[in-house]
Formats: C-alpha cells, sequence, structure tokens
C-alpha cells in the first residue's frame, strides 16, 4: 500500500519494482507482431499473459517451467508437495519408548527413510535424517523445524524424518481427518516429528515431549527455532519462533527453493 504511493511521488524503486517492470515491459515489447496496432496487440498480449499467469498458479500442474520438474528419485505427492532424496532403504525402530509405540500403531517395525519434503509455498523442509545423521559435517542450514496445523490447530514441530506407508490414519493419539495424498499403489506419505510444547509456562514445566506421525499434508511452513536467553530463575530450555514473512502469497511469486542443493 505504502510503495505505490511512494511510486507515484517518487517513481518506482531500483530493485523492488523498477527491474520487473523493466523486464516485462521487455519481454511483452518482443511479443508485438502486428505493427500497424501495437497498442491492441500489446494488450492483447498482456491478458493472455495474465490469464496463463493465473491458470499456473491455480492448476500448478499446467507449469511446465524448468523449476516444476521433478528432480530425479523424487516423489509427486500432489498439492504441490514432492518427497526429495536423500533416502535410507532400511531402518529398524525399536531405539526409544515413542518410536516403539509409534510403529507398533503403524504395525511396521521399518521403512524408508526421506530426507527432505517440497512444500507448495516452494520452501524445502529438511529433516534430523539429514542434517544431523548424514550431512552433520557439513554443518547445513537448519531447515527441520516447521509449523503444522493438525486438527485446525497451529502447531510448531521438528521432523525426525519422512516416510511412506499404506495405512491411512496417523499415528498419534488425536486421529486426523485430513489423510495424506494418495501416491501409486495406495501409498501415503508421513513426517516423524517432535512437537514444541505450548507457549505458555505452566504447560512448558508439564510437558514431556511427543513422537508424532502426521500426514505431510499438515505441514504449512519450515521456521526457525531461535533459543530465548533465560532472565534469572528461569529454565534454560526455552524457545521462540521466526517464521519468514509473505509465505501466504509466495505461490503467487515462483520462488522455489532449489531442489538439488543439499
Amino acid at each position: 500500500m505504502h510503495t505505490v504511493k511512494e511510486v507515484i511521488c517518487l517513481g518506482p524503486g531500483g530493485y523492488c519494482t523498477q527491474f520487473p517492470m523493466e523486464c516485462t515491459i521487455g519481454d511483452l515489447g518482443q511479443e508485438i507482431k502486428q505493427p500497424s496496432n501495437p497498442f491492441a496487440n500489446l494488450s492483447q498480449c498482456v491478458l493472455c499473459c495474465a490469464q496463463v499467469n493465473a491458470l499456473k498458479v491455480m492448476l500448478p500442474e499446467m507449469d511446465t517451467d524448468a523449476r516444476y520438474k521433478i528432480p530425479r528419485g523424487a516423489v509427486d505427492m500432489g498439492k504441490g508437495m514432492l518427497l526429495l532424496r536423500p533416502q535410507q532403504k532400511v531402518w529398524y525402530f525399536g531405539k526409544s519408548e515413542e518410536e516403539k509405540y509409534l510403529f507398533e500403531q503403524l504395525s511396521i517395525d521399518w521403512v524408508c527413510q526421506w530426507g527432505c519434503l517440497h512444500l507448495p509455498n516452494g520452501q524445502i523442509a529438511h529433516s534430523q535424517f539429514v542434517e544431523i545423521d548424514l550431512y552433520k559435517k557439513c554443518q547445513l542450514r537448519n531447515s527441520r523445524n516447521v509449523k503444522i496445523v493438525h486438527n485446525d490447530i497451529e502447531d510448531f514441530a521438528e521432523v525426525w524424518f519422512y516416510f511412506l506407508n499404506t495405512t491411512a490414519c496417523s499415528a498419534n493419539s488425536n486421529d486426523s481427518d485430513s489423510g495424506s495424498s494418495d501416491i501409486g499403489n495406495n501409498m501415503n506419505a508421513y513426517a516423524v516429528v517432535s512437537v514444541y510444547s505450548w507457549p505458555d509456562p505452566d504447560l512448558l514445566r508439564q510437558s514431556s515431549g511427543a513422537l508424532w506421525a502426521l500426514p505431510v499434508d499438515q505441514i504449512q511452513s519450515v521456521v526457525s527455532m531461535q533459543p530465548l536467553p533465560p532472565l534469572a530463575g528461569e529454565c534454560n530450555d526455552r524457545w521462540f519462533v521466526v517464521e519468514k514473512p509473505g509465505l501466504d502469497n509466495a505461490i503467487f511469486t515462483g520462488h522455489e527453493e532449489d531442489m538439488n542443493d543439499l
């Protein structure tokens, strides 16, 4: 809102508006094919461009640009979500009581771990499997904390890993009505996450941690969990959430994180 008023007074900003405007003018100018009536022809070009862009936003599968091409070995789960490598074909469970309970509910004792998840907003959600187990020495940027929506309630969690399974329900105490997307052979994608406690001091003291397996379509975005410096008499294990602004409109910008950048 403020940018528009400032453009009227001072002209477009050099980086945020002027450069995109000049590039758009140049691209549309190259599409003029009717010199006898260039402005009418340009108007039609602009209209077609706007219609195509609107269709790409509403139906991402219609976009054939390079940024939507699925990397080698990835699994398309629909809704703009992709399971991305690295993957580990066999992983046996039973390292903790939470894991034992979780996979007893799923009636499995091994799965194929997946390392990353591409979200509809263009972000890449990593996992402990990638950042700690496989590439600890590479000092990857921490991208394994996510915001989830479960039973219409927002929570924050740390992803341990992703996996595919034929089980059609989530393996936590509160079953969700929203299942994950079917992937060939009736497979569903899940994320094993450790949920952060509620932002309430009393609940924080009483929380004991929880391990969930939830459908990946409940993951909304990648967030940053920063340690909160304690005051006198406060506990050390406290965190605050930092979210990237503008993600609600990220799908309109077309920005995508590199799916091969690991």
